[in-house]
C-alpha cells in the first residue's frame, strides 16, 4: 500500500492522546482517550487483510500465518524487549533490593518478557503494563490471519460482525465502557484478547468499506466531502471522549473510528495536507513513545506534583528524547545483529 499521510498523522495524534490519557490520570483527571487504542487495533486489522490480499495478488500465494507473525515479531519485539529491560532495571532497583528478589521477579515475568502475558497466564506485576497491546496484537493477529487466509468469505461475512456484536455487548454488560485490558477468566475470556479481537475485526470491516467506496466513481466534490468527513469524524471522537468517558457511547465511538479509518485509507484530495517532514519523523517514533511513556509517568509525579501547561510540555519533551534515544539504540543493535547473523546464514547455505 502506498504511504498514507493521513494515517501517519492520526497515528501520531492517537499515540499522543493515549500517553496524555495515562499522564492526566496521574493527576486524577479522567478522559475517554483510552479509545485511542482502538485506532491501532482497527488499523492493524485493516493492514492485516490488505497484506494478505496484496501478497496473494502479486504472487498468487500469501505468507503462512507463522511467516506473517514472525515478520511482525521481528519488527515489534526489539523495541518491546528494550523497553522491558529498561523498565525492569528501574523498577527492580526500587521494588527488589536484593539480587535474589530481582532474579525471582524476572522469572515471574517470563511471560511478559516473551510477549505472551495476555493469554491469561497469572502474573502479579507487569514491568511495562502498556505492552499488553503488543502481546494481544500478536496473539490475535495470528488467528485472524489464519482465518482470513483459509476461510476468508466465512470469516468476513459471519465471524467478524458476530464477534464484534457479542464481545462489545458482553463488555457493555460487564464494564459499560471500554476501559479494560487486564482481567481474565482462563484463556478465552481475557479482556485484552477480546478487545483486540473485536477491534481488529472492525478493521477488517473497515477494509471492506474502503474497497466499496473505491469502487464508486466519485466526483471531485464527493472526494473532498469524504475527506472532510474523515477529519470531522476523528476530531469529533477526540473532542467527545475528552468530555464523556466510560459509557455505552464508547462503542459508538469505535464505529465512528472504523468509518474514519476507511475514509483515511481511501484518502484522495487532502493527502498532501498531511505530508509534513516533522509529522513523518515523529510518526516513526510513535511505537517507541507508546512503550516508553508508562515508565516516565511512574517517576514523573515525584518531580512535578502539580499539573500545569509547563508540566505537560516537559513530559512530552522528555518522552520525545527517550523515544529518540531508544529508537537509535534499537536500530543500532538490530543493524549489528543483522550483520552478525546474515553472514552465518549465507555460510550454512
Amino acid at each position: 500500500m502506498v504511504k498514507n499521510n493521513s494515517i501517519t498523522f492520526w497515528r501520531l495524534a492517537f499515540t499522543v492522546l493515549v500517553a496524555l490519557f495515562h499522564f492526566l490520570r496521574l493527576y486524577d483527571i479522567n478522559t475517554g482517550w483510552y479509545i485511542s487504542v482502538e485506532f491501532f487495533f482497527i488499523t492493524s486489522g485493516f493492514l492485516l487483510i490488505n497484506t494478505c490480499d496484496k501478497k496473494r495478488g502479486k504472487t498468487g500465494v500469501s505468507d503462512s500465518p507463522w511467516i506473517y507473525t514472525k515478520k511482525r515479531i521481528a519488527r515489534l519485539y526489539p523495541m518491546y524487549l528494550f523497553c522491558f529491560i529498561s523498565n525492569f532495571v528501574i523498577y527492580s532497583r526500587i521494588l527488589y533490593p536484593s539480587v535474589t528478589s530481582k532474579m525471582q521477579a524476572l522469572l515471574e515475568s517470563i511471560y511478559e518478557l516473551i510477549g505472551i502475558q495476555m493469554v491469561g497466564l497469572n502474573q502479579d506485576i507487569y514491568f511495562n503494563n502498556v505492552a499488553w497491546y503488543v502481546s494481544a496484537l500478536l496473539i490475535v493477529g495470528y488467528f485472524i490471519y489464519y482465518m482470513v487466509l483459509n476461510h476468508r468469505k466465512f470469516y468476513i461475512q459471519f465471524i467478524c460482525p458476530i464477534s464484534v456484536i457479542l464481545i462489545y455487548s458482553f463488555y457493555y454488560r460487564i464494564y459499560t465502557g471500554m476501559e479494560m485490558w487486564g482481567d481474565s477468566i482462563g484463556f478465552w475470556q481475557h479482556d485484552a484478547l477480546l478487545r483486540s479481537f473485536a477491534g481488529m475485526n472492525m478493521g477488517i470491516m473497515s477494509y471492506q468499506l474502503c474497497n466499496k467506496i473505491k469502487d464508486i466513481r466519485l466526483t471531485a466534490v464527493s472526494e473532498y466531502l469524504l475527506d472532510a468527513a474523515e477529519i470531522f469524524s476523528f476530531l469529533f471522537i477526540i473532542i467527545y471522549t475528552a468530555i464523556v468517558h466510560n459509557t455505552d457511547n464508547d462503542y459508538a465511538m469505535v464505529i465512528f473510528m472504523a468509518v474514519a479509518v476507511a475514509l483515511a485509507f481511501g484518502h484522495r484530495r487532502f493527502n498532501s495536507v498531511f505530508n509534513n517532514r516533522l509529522i513523518n519523523y515523529l510518526s516513526k517514533l510513535t511505537y517507541a513513545m507508546y512503550l516508553n511513556h508508562a515508565i516516565l509517568i511512574s517517576v514523573f509525579k515525584r518531580f512535578a506534583p502539580e499539573l500545569n501547561a509547563l508540566t505537560i510540555v516537559a513530559f512530552f519533551a522528555i518522552l520525545l528524547i527517550m523515544s529518540v534515544v531508544s529508537q537509535f539504540i534499537v536500530d543500532k543493535c538490530a543493524y549489528i545483529c543483522a550483520n552478525i547473523i546474515k553472514p552465518k546464514l549465507i555460510q550454512k547455505n
